[in-house]
């Protein structure tokens, strides 16, 4: 997982809020904000299911931390003109 390696592969129990949370923000110059909140669910996934199948002790770092907040853009539609020149 590129994540890991790029926080330096650390063990599960020394994984904190604030590392991940420097680390965001380093990537956030490279990535979009979207991107930022999937590895951050992804991680956040990794230490629910291992806790959860008791492979480790610890609580999840990432809980602590919410995602980036991206606004939405807004939906468009294509009225019965634009269909028709669509189509045409």
């Amino acid at each position: 997982m590129i994540v890991a390696k790029e926080l330096g592969d650390p063990t599960a129990k020394y994984l904190n809020a604030k590392n991940f949370s420097h680390y965001r923000a380093k990537q956030l110059k490279k990535y979009k904000p979207n991107t930022s909140n999937n590895w951050h669910t992804y991680l956040s996934s990794i230490y629910n299911k291992l806790s959860r199948l008791s492979r480790i002790d610890c609580h999840n770092p990432l809980s602590e931390l919410r995602t980036i907040k991206i606004l939405e853009r807004e939906l468009s539609y294509l009225d019965a003109d634009d269909i028709k020149k669509l189509l045409a």
